[in-house]
């Protein structure tokens, strides 16, 4: 999928900036929001569980807001994938995030599922 690729390149380009993250995640963001369920399992797992909790943590505009968006849809759509996520710390920090008010809106939507 052209999405999926295009959001691997930006991820992997740690020159790029906050404004290409942005793009990035929320393009990653829409594609897992109405994915299928066979969708998830032809995501590159390790692409994303080794970024996307150093997104989570970089405090960069709204690159952090979006990684956690990301991962939570991850972790719903593919529950082993949580396992992963935990393991780079990036389900302590999203639940940090969502106890702060960085993210309320994210924390909303996760308590309303």
């Amino acid at each position: 999928m052209a999405v999926i690729e295009y959001v691997v390149a930006e991820l992997r380009d740690e020159a790029a900036g906050a404004g290409a993250h942005v793009a990035a995640l929320a393009a990653l963001c829409d594609v897992l929001a109405v994915a299928a369920d066979h969708l998830f399992d032809a995501l590159p797992i390790a692409e994303f569980v080794a970024r996307l909790p150093r997104l989570l943590a970089s405090g960069e505009g709204d690159v952090p807001l979006f990684a956690a968006r990301a991962i939570a849809e991850v972790c719903e759509g593919v529950r082993p994938w949580a396992t992963s996520f935990a393991r780079y710390g990036a389900i302590e920090a999203l639940r940090d995030k969502l106890l702060a008010i960085d993210c309320i809106e994210l924390a909303e939507e996760v308590i309303n599922r």
